[in-house]
């Protein structure tokens, strides 16, 4: 049994490593109202649908802007309302102060800033604008593998910056995560999904408050990064999300990817009600909304251990439950799903941090690898961590061996690797399989069942570049577009030019590229536009093969290691 002490997540510890410029609970981002020559002004009043609201005033580099904090867009999701759907907030009639952040959602004891009445949100404007206004809307949903992460780790500055300056007006979520957010037993005594019901009435709830704002409700833009990039993915596959946003971007996350949606979530849960004792009462519901919240959260860390070897990092994730997404397969939700313009992007190499262990934890033997053995990782080693953790009896049954030397033998001859070229065919197969194929199934799926606006991009920006393993690593792009480079500003400003103009009309596009939709009519190729510098350039195809040899291989065998359980096609 582990403590809590010891617990930390494989995700939660990647996270930490990848996000090294994110800012963090113990260095949080504070918001005064203040002029260029830091004397406080008087803050706006917006009169909402709910009630007026405070804001404040604040500089960024390139623009004065107004920001309102810790709005909140639902009930508190606390006593009978906990594990339940969100419902929409009381309305107020004193004017709410909107200078200050929301808590952050709890996920684990003894959080400093977090709650379980965490589901607020914050808006942030262009100075002096009114409801006379129709500025475009990004609505922002973080990452943190579903377990962590929170609105207030973005500095309001940096969106104003990139996105603000240009027009754009920018709301950033909190919603429930962890067990709070993902908490389910696969029937009907708890579905789970809260989080993501979180995001609908999020969404729902912008729609009522942005023209008070100055924002067009009919242009909206659903933005996510990581777990972010994954719940947006969800949400576009919801029919009853058509008329909430307009557009969708999905940085590094996919809903059709094993760490996104697997039923590893019901283990956790039943883990965590056998341990709080409510495994055998007969109102389930009532019982855990009793328990209190310590309770809960020590559960969580005393009765779930970490997961190595397996490809399937997350703890705590959505799942198909009938309800959110009422097909029972990915396919299925897309051909149903409203056909939006929808940007994907990815990372050169995206499983850097997730394949090796920087912590060198002595649990894990395959993976991740500790960071020691990287050096003199052999083409043995390679084999051995393929066998082991993909290559099962478990999964392939009689096939195992087979479908091991499949896999073995495909990565072997692709992949120009000038050195440490076992180590980075390693962590090629999890970047892929966690990360790249999910991503490209979904864009080009989406295009199949008609959907004319699907685009991607790859990031090559390598922000922290490592000895042996060659790309840019899970959250780069995020550092290059919201964080801001200070060595090559020019490529963030591309970026976010690509990004605001793709907000705005539907395309992404530069003043020199303009990106190619998916087109699977005309070629199987993927064509993508490429982050990097000295400049945006736009490119043929985006590893096609990969997702070939993916899709052949689960054809082949009835197991598909992306989607993390058996083909779509014997899903009954």
């Amino acid at each position: 049994m582990m403590t809590v002490t010891d617990w930390p997540s494989l995700f939660q510890t990647a996270l930490r490593v990848v996000c090294f410029l994110c800012v963090t609970p113990d260095n949080e981002h504070q918001n005064p109202s203040l002029t260029s020559d830091n004397r406080p002004i008087t803050g706006p009043t917006v009169i909402t649908p709910y009630g007026p609201i405070n804001g404040i005033v604040f500089a960024a580099t390139n623009i004065t802007a107004e920001a309102f904090l810790g709005i909140p867009y639902a009930k508190p999701p606390v006593g009978n309302l906990r594990f339940q759907k969100p419902e929409a907030p009381e309305k107020w009639t004193r004017a709410l102060n909107g200078s200050e952040y929301g808590p952050r959602c709890v996920s684990e004891p003894n959080q400093n800033t977090a709650s379980e009445d965490c589901l607020s949100l914050n808006i942030i404007r262009p100075r002096q604008s009114n409801s006379n206004d129709k500025y475009p809307v990004i609505v922002w949903i973080h990452g943190g593998g579903f377990e962590s992460g929170s609105a207030r780790d973005f500095h309001i500055e940096d969106f104003a910056d990139r996105f603000v300056s240009a027009g754009v007006i920018v709301v950033t979520i909190n919603y429930r995560l962890g067990v709070f957010g993902y908490l389910s037993t696969g029937n009907d005594a708890a579905l789970g999904n809260y989080g993501l019901w979180d995001q609908v009435q999020a969404l729902t709830f912008i729609q009522e408050m942005i023209p008070s704002f100055g924002g067009d409700p009919k242009q909206v833009t659903a933005f996510g990064q990581s777990a972010g990039g994954a719940s947006v993915s969800w949400l576009t596959l919801r029919p009853e999300t058509e008329s909430l946003f307009s557009k969708a971007i999905s940085m590094s996350g996919s809903a059709q990817a094993v760490w996104a949606n697997t039923d590893g979530t019901v283990q956790s849960s039943r883990a965590v009600i056998r341990e709080i004792g409510c495994d055998k009462v007969e109102d389930l519901p009532k019982c855990l909304q009793n328990v209190p919240e310590g309770i809960i959260l020590n559960a969580t860390q005393t009765a779930i251990s970490p997961r190595f070897e397996t490809p399937d990092f997350s703890v705590w994730n959505p799942r198909l439950d009938g309800d959110f997404i009422r097909d029972n397969t990915f396919k299925g939700a897309i051909q149903n799903a409203p056909k939006r313009p929808h940007l994907f992007g990815l990372n050169s190499q995206e499983s850097t941090h997730f394949a090796i262990s920087y912590s060198n934890d002595p649990r894990a033997k395959y993976l991740p690898i500790p960071h020691y053995k990287v050096d003199n990782y052999s083409r043995t080693d390679f084999a051995d961590a393929i066998k082991y953790v993909l290559g099962t009896k478990d999964v392939f049954g009689n096939h195992a061996k087979e479908a091991s030397e499949d896999i073995i033998d495909w990565y072997k001859i692709h992949g120009n690797y000038t050195h440490d070229i076992f180590a980075q065919r390693y962590v090629q197969v999890f970047s892929d399989i966690q990360f790249n194929v999910p991503t490209l199934r979904e864009a080009v799926r989406k295009a199949k069942a008609g959907n004319q606006n699907i685009y991607v991009y790859k990031n090559n920006y390598v922000i922290d570049a490592d000895k042996n393993i060659d790309g840019s690593t899970h959250a780069s792009d995020l550092n290059v577009l919201i964080y801001g480079l200070k060595k090559n500003p020019q490529l963030t400003r591309e970026f976010a030019e690509l990004v605001v103009n793709f907000v705005k009309t539907g395309q992404p596009y530069t003043s020199h590229v303009t990106a190619h939709p998916v087109d699977p009519s005309k070629s199987t190729k993927i064509p993508f536009v490429q982050i990097d510098v000295p400049q945006i350039t736009g490119e043929a195809d985006l590893w096609s093969e990969r997702l070939e040899f993916w899709d052949d291989l689960a054809a082949k065998y009835g197991f598909d290691w992306p989607l993390g359980s058996k083909t779509e096609e014997l899903i009954t």
